[in-house]
C-alpha cells in the first residue's frame, strides 16, 4: 500500500529537483555559462604542456579578464575568442570546447553593441575576418529559393487563367524554371528577372512576392559570392576604406562619408560579411531622420463641424406606436488619446436630439415631446500598416414631456394617465438604450466610409508603393499625447544611413512641426523613383507643384520635341541642409528628346540660401544651375547641345526665388488661413520647419 505513495513522492522530489535546476539554468548569465564552461574545459584539459597549448591558442587568459567586466567586457577581443573556438583546429569539435563555443555565442548577444570607438578597430580587425561561401552555403541557399517558388505556385495556382498567364509572362516565370533547372544557372538572366519583383505594380506587395524576391535575391547573392575568386580581395578594400570613413565620420559626420559607409554596410549585409560590425555602425549611425508633429487644435480645425439633421421617429415603446420628428443639433470634433504604440483618435460627436411625437396605443392617442442628449465616440488608430477603427461607444439620456392624452371618454383618459406616468421612466430607459444603439450604428457606418479614401490613399499612395520597391520605412511610428499627434520615421535600406543623432529641440509649441535630416531626401527619393522614367508631361506636373504654375520652359507645346528623364538608381534626389544653404541635387542616367538618346550619368546641382520672412520663408538660388555630364571628360557636339537643352529645362524647374508667405493646408484646413513659420533652422544636416495658425490663438483663448 505505500509503493505508490512512495513513487509519487519520488517523481515529485525529481520534478523540484529539475524545475531548480531549469530556474538556475535560466537564472545563469551569459558569462556564468562562459564561466562555467571554460572551467570544466580547463579541468579536462589539464596543465600539461598540451593544456597550455590550448590555452594559449583559445585566449584563456584575455578571455577570463573580460569576464571578471562582466557586461562592461570589450566585444572586439569575446570576438576574437568566439573566431579561436570557431576554427578548423582538430579537437574544437568535441563537446568541451563546443561548450564554451556555445556559451561564448549567448554571450556576445547579451553584450551591448560596440561603443563607438571601438567601430574603426573593429572595421580593421574585420578586414582579416573573410567568411567564405561554399557549396553549402548555395545549396541552403537554393533550398530556400525552391520554397519561396513552391510557395508562389501555390497563390498562383488560385488565380484565374488570364491573371496567372499575365503574371508569368510579366515575370518571366518559366525562363526562371528553365534557369533554376540548369546545372550553372545564369546568375545575370536571374539577376534580371529578380528586378522585375521590385517595380511599383499592383499586387507585388503581397507576402508570396516579397518572400519569392528574397530568396531570389539572396541566392544570387550567395553563388556570386562563392564562385567569385576575388571575393576576398575585394571584402578587404571595402573593409579598410569602411575603417577609414568611420574614422572620418566620428569625427565629422558628414552626408558624402555616410553614403559610403551605408553603401560598404550594404555590402557586407549582402553577401554575409561582419555581422556584428554592420548591426554596431547601423545602432549607431541609423537614427530617426524624420520627425512630425501636429497639435490637438490644429486637427480639430479641419475636422470640427457642427451638424444638424432631421429624422422620421418610428418607434414601438411598451406597446405604443410612435411616429414624429426629431432634429438633431451637434458638434462633430476629435479627442488625441495618450498611446504610445499608435495614434489613437476618438471621433466625438455631442449635441441634442429634439422630438414631436404622437403615440397610439388603441383608443389613445399620446401627444409629447422628447430631449435626448448624445454623446458618441469612435476610436481610430493609425500606425505603419494604416488605418483601423473600433466600434462606436453612445451613450443617450431621453427624457419626454406628455403635452397632451386623447381617448374616446374621460375615464379612459384618466386611466391612460395614469399608466403613462407609472411607465414613463421605463419607457425614457427604453429610448435611451435604443438611441444609445442607432447612434453608435450610424456612427460606424459613416465613419468607415468617410475613411476609405484615406485608407485607400494611405496604402495605395505610400505604404504599398514602397513595399512593393522595398522601400519602406524601417521605422515607421506613431503616436498621441493629450494634444500632441507625432509621426517618427527612419528611412534607411541595408545600404543606406540615416540620422547619426538626435534632431535639434523646438524653439516653440508649434501647431505643425517637422524636423528633417538630409538623409531622408536622398534614401526616400531611392526607393520612390530610382531607376523610373518620367516624360516632360509627368516633370510639368512636378513643376506646377513646387512653384504653383509651369515655367515656359517646362510648358508642352504642339511644337516641342518630346523629351524624358530617367533617373539614377541611387539617391537620385539628394539634398543637403548646412549654414542656411540647402544644395538639391538631381541625379539621372537617361535622357531622352524625341529620337535622339543620351545614356550618360547626370548630375544637376542647385545651391539655395534660406532666410525667414515675415511669416513666410526666401529661398534664393546662389549663381546657375550646374550641369555635369559623365566623368568631366569632353563632351561631342550632339552632348554639348543636349547638356544645354537640360540646364534650360532644369533652370526652369530650380528657379532664382521661391518665396512664400505662409502655407495654406488642404481641405476643410483652408477655413482657417495660412499658416505663418515660426521656426526656420538649416544646418548641420538638419532642416527645422515650425508654423503656428493664428486663427488658432483666439479660439484657443477663449475656450482656455
Amino acid at each position: 500500500m505505500q509503493l505508490i505513495p512512495r513513487f509519487l513522492g519520488a517523481v515529485a522530489c525529481t520534478c523540484g529537483l529539475l524545475l531548480t535546476m531549469v530556474q538556475t539554468a535560466d537564472a545563469q548569465s551569459g558569462a556564468d555559462r562562459v564561466e562555467s564552461a571554460l572551467k570544466s574545459l580547463h579541468q579536462w584539459v589539464g596543465t600539461g604542456a598540451k593544456g597550455e597549448g590550448w590555452r594559449r591558442h583559445l585566449m584563456s587568459d584575455e578571455l577570463e579578464s573580460q569576464l571578471a567586466k562582466r557586461e562592461h567586457a570589450d566585444r572586439l577581443v569575446v570576438s576574437e575568442v568566439l573566431d579561436r573556438y570557431s576554427g578548423s583546429e582538430p579537437g574544437l569539435e568535441l563537446r568541451r570546447f563546443a561548450a564554451v563555443r556555445q556559451a561564448l555565442r549567448a554571450w556576445l548577444d547579451e553584450l551591448p553593441p560596440l561603443a563607438v570607438g571601438q567601430l574603426v578597430s573593429a572595421a580593421r580587425q574585420a578586414s582579416g575576418d573573410f567568411a567564405k561561401k561554399d557549396d553549402q552555403d548555395v545549396r541552403q541557399a537554393r533550398q530556400r529559393l525552391d520554397q519561396a517558388v513552391a510557395g508562389m505556385e501555390r497563390l498562383m495556382a488560385r488565380w484565374v487563367s488570364d491573371t496567372r498567364t499575365n503574371w508569368e509572362k510579366y515575370l518571366s516565370w518559366q525562363a526562371m524554371k528553365e534557369q533554376l533547372a540548369a546545372d550553372s544557372p545564369d546568375l545575370r538572366a536571374l539577376q534580371s528577372i529578380s528586378d522585375k519583383f521590385y517595380a511599383n505594380h499592383e499586387g507585388l506587395e503581397l507576402p508570396q512576392f516579397i518572400a519569392l524576391r528574397e530568396a531570389l535575391r539572396e541566392y544570387i547573392n550567395v553563388s556570386l559570392f562563392a564562385t567569385n575568386a576575388k571575393s576576398q580581395e575585394g571584402y578587404e578594400r571595402l573593409a579598410d576604406e569602411l575603417a577609414s570613413r568611420l574614422e572620418a565620420y566620428v569625427q565629422r559626420p558628414n552626408t558624402d562619408d555616410a553614403v559610403k559607409i551605408g553603401q560598404i554596410n550594404g555590402w557586407m549585409s549582402r553577401f554575409g560579411q561582419a555581422p556584428e560590425l554592420v548591426a554596431a555602425v547601423r545602432h549607431h549611425f541609423s537614427r530617426p531622420n524624420l520627425f512630425v508633429q501636429f497639435s490637438e487644435d490644429m486637427l480639430r480645425t479641419g475636422i470640427e463641424t457642427r451638424v444638424e439633421e432631421q429624422t422620421r421617429v418610428r418607434e414601438d415603446i411598451l406597446g405604443t406606436a410612435i411616429h414624429g420628428n426629431a432634429t438633431l443639433k451637434a458638434q462633430v470634433s476629435i479627442d488625441l488619446v495618450p498611446n504610445a504604440d499608435s495614434a489613437a483618435i476618438d471621433l466625438m460627436l455631442t449635441g441634442t436630439t429634439y422630438s414631436n411625437n404622437t403615440g397610439y396605443n388603441g383608443p389613445v392617442t399620446i401627444f409629447s415631446s422628447g430631449v435626448t442628449s448624445v454623446d458618441a465616440r469612435k476610436r481610430v488608430l493609425v500606425d505603419a500598416e494604416g488605418i483601423v477603427t473600433q466600434r462606436a461607444r453612445a451613450a443617450c439620456r431621453t427624457s419626454s414631456q406628455i403635452h397632451r392624452i386623447s381617448a374616446k371618454s374621460p375615464l379612459i383618459e384618466n386611466i391612460a394617465w395614469k399608466r403613462v406616468r407609472q411607465s414613463k421612466s421605463q419607457a425614457e430607459v427604453i429610448a435611451s438604450q435604443r438611441a444609445s444603439r442607432r447612434v453608435a450604428a450610424q456612427m460606424d457606418s459613416e465613419v468607415v466610409e468617410v475613411l476609405a479614401p484615406a485608407k485607400e490613399l494611405f496604402a495605395e499612395k505610400f505604404r504599398n508603393p514602397l513595399v512593393r520597391r522595398g522601400g519602406f520605412p524601417e521605422e515607421l511610428s506613431l503616436s498621441t499625447t493629450d494634444d500632441r499627434l507625432y509621426v517618427q520615421a527612419m528611412q534607411a535600406a541595408a545600404d543606406q544611413l540615416a540620422a547619426p543623432g538626435d534632431p535639434p529641440a523646438l524653439t516653440a509649441e508649434h501647431d505643425v512641426a517637422a524636423r528633417i535630416h538630409d538623409s531622408l531626401v536622398g534614401n526616400l527619393s531611392q526607393a520612390y523613383i530610382g531607376g523610373v522614367t518620367w516624360d516632360d508631361e509627368r516633370i510639368a506636373i512636378l513643376a506646377e507643384r513646387l512653384t504653383g504654375d509651369v515655367p515656359p520652359a517646362l510648358r508642352i507645346t504642339r511644337d516641342d520635341d518630346p523629351w524624358s528623364i530617367t533617373f539614377a538608381n541611387e539617391r537620385p534626389l539628394d539634398a543637403r541642409f548646412d549654414d542656411n544653404q540647402i544644395t538639391m541635387i538631381l541625379r539621372a542616367k537617361r535622357f531622352t528628346r524625341a529620337d535622339q538618346e543620351l545614356k550618360e550619368n547626370v548630375e544637376i546641382k542647385a545651391v539655395y540660401l534660406v532666410e525667414k520672412t515675415e511669416g513666410g520663408m526666401r529661398m534664393t538660388r546662389q549663381g546657375d544651375v550646374d550641369v555635369n555630364f559623365g566623368d568631366g571628360k569632353s563632351l561631342s557636339v550632339g552632348n554639348v547641345a543636349m547638356k544645354s537643352f537640360v540646364r534650360k529645362k532644369f533652370e526652369s524647374l530650380f528657379q532664382e526665388k521661391f518665396e512664400s508667405d505662409g502655407v495654406a493646408l488642404p481641405g476643410r484646413w483652408q477655413m482657417a488661413g495660412k499658416m505663418r513659420l515660426d521656426q526656420l533652422t538649416c544646418g548641420k544636416n538638419w532642416l527645422v520647419l515650425g508654423w503656428y495658425q493664428p486663427s488658432l490663438e483666439t479660439r484657443v483663448a477663449s475656450r482656455d
